[in-house]
């Protein structure tokens, strides 16, 4: 553990900074949607901050709708406000 990474520095330097990430998943051809229609060659795209706890029980889930970003909120890697 350490004071910094990769740039950052914390106000508590017995934690460890875990840069927020983008991650990509890529859904399967056919993709149903409950209106009845199907989405191919879709991406989701999804951030996460932090670690998962070896429990798995430190996880939120925030869904944008329809929104077109996965930029939840701003952070040291980006300060654009998110949705």
């Amino acid at each position: 553990m350490g004071g910094s990474m990769t740039g950052l520095s914390s106000p508590h330097p017995t934690r460890e900074i875990v840069p927020v990430s983008t991650h990509f998943v890529n859904l399967p051809d056919g993709f149903k949607l409950k209106c009845g229609g199907e989405l191919q060659q879709a991406r989701m795209a999804y951030e996460t901050w932090g670690r998962l706890s070896p429990a798995r029980d430190n996880a939120v889930l925030i869904l944008s709708g329809l929104s077109a970003s996965a930029h939840a909120a701003s952070h040291g890697h980006d300060n654009t406000p998110g949705w």
